[in-house]
């Protein structure tokens, strides 16, 4: 092993400590709830051979496709030998972050060499918002490999265009489209500027196959087992009523999401059904709300990127309602900022690779989209928080060398 990869290995394993401890620290006694404990159960019915049945409904098995497959499929496989309590899924989320601390240092190496591999890797391994976010038993958890993966796989292509490495682009993109549905949009994100350079129709056209192909199991069987068209998730319809109300549009809570929204339906055994329901009357109120819209919007996007609201209001609403603790909250958000600012100077040491910086701000791009089109949180940064890190790395270890020679 050489000496890169065995500092890239203790710094991974600094990640999963600092994500266990993190876990450990904040878990509630009571066990986890709300999305957390889906994907739990889910995975656990995926180990008893129950396939993908809702772990809220009573009175038989109902389907379901309210969240994605791959997390839940990844916990199954941990279920299947043994390891299925609480505890034991949220470790597995706290290892798929220290994969995603070895991904950025592998990619931070590629870019601009062993120091910025290894500083890349370190601000992941300890920087906060991944931390929490990989530590509470949901799919963020796996957001961070899947999209680390795909930067590599769209540097490798761009490196040298080839039909293999296309393929790979698109399976990694629909596998990452698998665990957060928003991340198709990879597929124009990345595969533009990585195809780019060879001005191939067939390498985008190879692009795109494999990421059709690689979700289109699980398309089919959502077409197959509901009544309403369902596309990958049937949970979209109760984000887009929640994030198109009154309750979302003025007020403290613009852009953000209120679950108040979503009282008083009749939820059907065919959840296609009220999703389709709540997709139509999220559209019209939308409609009905044209003027408000665009600051709407900006709100989305300010929450996601923690530029609204103040920052006292977001660690109040986050400790009500993540129950994430103050002090870290705190220490979390000027972190980000700290990072970000490194980032800016990544992208100054990459000014002469700006065909490079656009694959790296991809997915900065992806949750731009996705928190206008849905609403903000912290958490949708996640995609974003893996280009950050790299870029910080590469960003600090450039200011170091010009500091040195100066």
């Amino acid at each position: 092993m050489s000496p890169f990869a065995r500092r890239l290995l203790a710094l991974a394993l600094l990640g999963l400590a600092a994500r266990i401890a993190y876990g450990l620290l904040t878990k509630d006694a009571s066990g986890f709830k709300g999305d957390a404990l889906y994907y739990h159960l889910v995975a656990n019915n995926l180990a008893d051979g129950n396939s993908w049945a809702a772990p809220f409904r009573g009175g038989g098995r109902v389907d379901t496709a309210f969240h994605l497959p791959l997390f839940p499929t990844v916990l199954a496989a941990f279920s299947l030998v043994g390891l299925d309590s609480e505890t034991a899924h949220m470790i597995v989320g706290c290892a798929l972050g220290a994969v995603t601390v070895a991904l950025v240092g592998v990619i931070g190496r590629r870019l601009a060499g062993d120091g910025a591999g290894l500083a890349a890797g370190g601000i992941a391994a300890i920087y906060p918002p991944l931390v929490m976010n990989d530590s509470v038993l949901l799919s963020e958890s796996l957001t961070g490999p899947t999209i680390a993966a795909c930067l590599l796989a769209a540097l490798r292509l761009r490196e040298r265009p080839a039909a293999g490495r296309a393929l790979v682009l698109g399976a990694l993109v629909g596998l990452a489209a698998l665990n957060r549905s928003e991340a198709l949009l990879l597929v124009v994100l990345l595969g533009v500027p990585a195809v780019l350079p060879a001005r191939s129709v067939k390498l985008a056209g190879l692009v795109v196959v494999a990421a059709a192909l690689t979700i289109s199991p699980w398309v089919v069987r959502n077409a197959l087992t509901f009544e309403r068209t369902t596309f990958l998730t049937t949970g979209d319809g109760s984000v887009l009523r929640g994030a198109n109300c009154d309750l979302a549009y003025r007020g403290q809570r613009t852009g953000d999401w209120d679950f108040r929204c979503l009282a008083g339906y009749h939820v059907a055994r065919d959840e296609s059904i009220l999703a389709a329901q709540w997709r139509r009357e999220a559209l019209d109120y939308a409609g009905d709300n044209l003027g408000r819209v665009p600051v709407v919007v900006a709100a989305r996007i300010g929450r996601s990127f923690s530029l609204y609201p103040s920052p006292g209001r977001q660690v109040n609403e986050l400790e009500f309602i993540e129950d994430r603790p103050r002090t870290l909250m705190w220490i979390g958000l000027a972190a980000y900022a700290a990072v970000v600012a490194l980032s800016v100077a990544g992208i100054a040491a990459l000014r002469p690779r700006l065909d490079l910086v656009a694959i790296l701000l991809a997915p900065v791009a992806l949750v731009v989209l996705t928190s206008a089109a849905g609403y903000g949180s912290w958490r949708f940064r996640q995609p974003a928080e893996v280009s950050f890190v790299l870029l910080a790395g590469i960003g600090a270890t450039w200011m170091t060398a010009r500091r040195r020679h100066a």
